[in-house]
């Protein structure tokens, strides 16, 4: 699936939005729980990092509202408050979302008339299918082993 994640202005800031559910659980992660560039390099080092052999585990973290998790190829993110906002997509789809992100960090957007760019993403499943996908490529909703 391809969707795209645009930014709206509210409350004095730019905040990312997404069309789809898939993007819309992507904006939603990004700006409740990776929100500054610290967070933005942990996640990407987990990704290139992860090793199922090693960890046990799918579970990558959580932060105010999301759950990450992988397999290796793929991450699959839920919100832990709103049941449909699920996504799966490529571990490099992730990171080059991470990175867009880190981009539209890194610039003071104080013109509320002339917002960020949007950008597309491309992901695997959205709500319950991004779940029974990530189930199917061997992924365990569990933190711990």
């Amino acid at each position: 699936m391809r969707a795209e994640i645009s930014f709206i202005h509210h409350d004095m800031r730019w905040i990312p939005s997404g069309n789809t559910d898939g993007t819309q659980e992507i904006a939603a992660w990004l700006d409740n729980d990776v929100v500054e560039q610290t967070t933005i390099n942990w996640f990407i080092k987990q990704f290139n990092e992860f090793n199922f052999s090693v960890k046990k585990t799918n579970y990558i973290g959580s932060g105010n509202a999301h759950h990450v998790f992988s397999t290796g190829d793929y991450i699959f993110i839920m919100c832990e408050y709103v049941d449909y906002q699920k996504v799966l997509l490529p571990k490099e789809q992730c990171i080059r979302v991470l990175e867009k992100y880190r981009d539209f960090l890194s610039i003071d957007y104080k013109n509320k008339n002339i917002g960020p760019e949007s950008f597309e993403v491309e992901y695997a499943g959205e709500s319950e299918e991004a779940l029974v996908n990530f189930i199917k490529l061997g992924g365990i909703l569990k933190a711990n082993p």
